[in-house]
């Protein structure tokens, strides 16, 4: 096992880093050549209790797609959530999934669809972050670090509600 030979062979040192290349560029590519789905501005509420919501904008570059998940190690679980309007009354209800159409931002805010984190290992307080990983139906978790804001700080992101249309009411 020496240099590359005329019939192509690779010495070990020279396959273990055609291995890597090929394994960072896959790992950075994922399934589709690019990242279809972003995230910006997350953050989380300082919070006493033992759930928070957290929010986020979800910029969908590619197919449709949904948000499935999130897990975060400073909680027992999450849970994700939309708003319906039930007989005038807006209720925040499970979901098995948030909908991200293709080509567009799906905000989750204060009133909308957003992500629980729930049993919190323990207060989460303002100026300290959290390590979030968020699971699509189709393309690759993005881990967000996301800030834990103070919950005044969060009134700015709350918009006129936007209740999903159906939902069993």
């Amino acid at each position: 096992a020496g240099r590359m030979s005329a019939a192509g062979t690779c010495t070990g040192r020279s396959l273990a880093a055609v291995a890597m290349a090929a394994l960072l560029g896959s790992a950075a590519c994922g399934s589709t050549g690019d990242r279809a789905v972003t995230a910006s501005d997350p953050a989380v509420g300082a919070n006493p209790a033992d759930s928070v919501a957290l929010y986020v904008d979800l910029d969908n570059n590619g197919s449709a797609d949904a948000l499935t998940s999130a897990s975060c190690d400073c909680a027992a679980q999450s849970s994700l959530h939309l708003t319906e309007d039930r007989d005038g009354v807006l209720l925040m209800v499970g979901t098995e999934a948030i909908e991200l159409p293709a080509g567009e931002r799906t905000t989750l805010v204060p009133g909308g669809p957003h992500v629980m984190l729930e049993g919190l290992d323990a207060p989460l307080t303002a100026g300290s972050t959290i390590e979030v990983t968020l699971g699509f139906e189709h393309s690759d978790d993005i881990v967000l670090e996301v800030p834990v804001v103070a919950l005044e700080d969060l009134a700015e992101r709350v918009g006129p509600a936007e209740p999903v249309e159906g939902g069993g009411g």
